[in-house]
């Protein structure tokens, strides 16, 4: 039966609000089953659905979001278009990386259950608005403490790459001691000001396509959100190759700057 204030409330046939699709399709995407999704729902959100409507609904979200994301990137091409907001960011901040996430064949006639499961890539960027200071020397000049600590060290690019022994990061002669932090007390004179720059919004653009599918995607958000006349512009990546292809296809005129823990990963 019709009810006339759906289109004022925002209901669809899935006769939820736009709030509780919303977390519908949250659960949906970040369980690792639509079964406990629907499950944290009932108990957490006290929505009474089932794990197969769980799915339905964040499927078909997703679709619509991802059509609406392809149809950002087919308009940017538009350069005369205007962007998305008027103000004009400090600091216009790009990151990109590829990730993995695990993914299933459609289960459409061949019965419940999850159906040829492997670990796939998706491609993201990360587009940031940050507030800073600028300074005209390096604010920061000396490694981070962090860095000293070579067992730590070693523990941490441990847990990043599995590409052999990394025990020559270690010196036999140190033993097991942990050398001394740096305590920096705020009210020292010779304290340099506080120089990290401060994120304000963050957006994301992603894909499951290849490299060549994710440039655009983030030129266009890159476009919405006037990146594109900010006085300050960076471009943050690890040393993957088909990451700075993009960089220099579609943000060449970014400063562009490694992640330091990749680099040290190799090192």
């Amino acid at each position: 039966i019709f009810f006339p204030l759906r289109p004022a409330l925002r209901l669809d046939g899935h006769h939820f609000s736009p709030s509780l699709l919303e977390k519908i399709v949250f659960a949906g995407g970040s369980h690792p089953s639509f079964g406990l999704a629907a499950t944290m729902l009932d108990k957490l959100a006290e929505v009474d659905i089932s794990d197969r409507q769980v799915g339905r609904i964040t499927a078909e979200i997703g679709a619509e979001m991802a059509r609406q994301r392809d149809l950002k990137t087919a308009r940017s091409r538009d350069k005369t278009r205007p962007a998305a907001v008027a103000g004009i960011p400090r600091v216009a901040v790009v990151e990109i990386d590829g990730g993995r996430f695990q993914a299933r064949a459609s289960a459409a006639g061949r019965g419940p259950g999850a159906h040829d499961v492997a670990w796939k890539e998706d491609k993201v960027a990360c587009l940031v608005t940050m507030t800073g200071e600028t300074f005209d020397h390096d604010p920061h000049p000396d490694l981070p403490a962090c860095f000293t600590d070579k067992p730590e060290v070693t523990k941490l690019i441990k847990g990043l790459t599995s590409q052999g022994s990394l025990s020559e990061l270690t010196d036999p002669s140190d033993g097991d001691e942990t050398p001394e932090p740096r305590v920096l007390v705020a009210d020292t004179p010779d304290l340099p000001p506080p120089w990290p720059p401060q994120p304000l919004v963050r957006t994301t653009v992603a894909t499951t396509r290849d490299c060549d599918a994710l440039g655009p995607m983030a030129a266009a958000e890159a476009h919405a959100r006037n990146f594109d006349r900010a006085p300050r512009q960076v471009f943050l990546g690890d040393g993957g190759k088909w990451i700075w292809g993009i960089q220099k296809t579609y943000f060449a005129k970014y400063t562009a700057i490694v992640d330091f823990i990749h680099a040290l990963s190799y090192v």
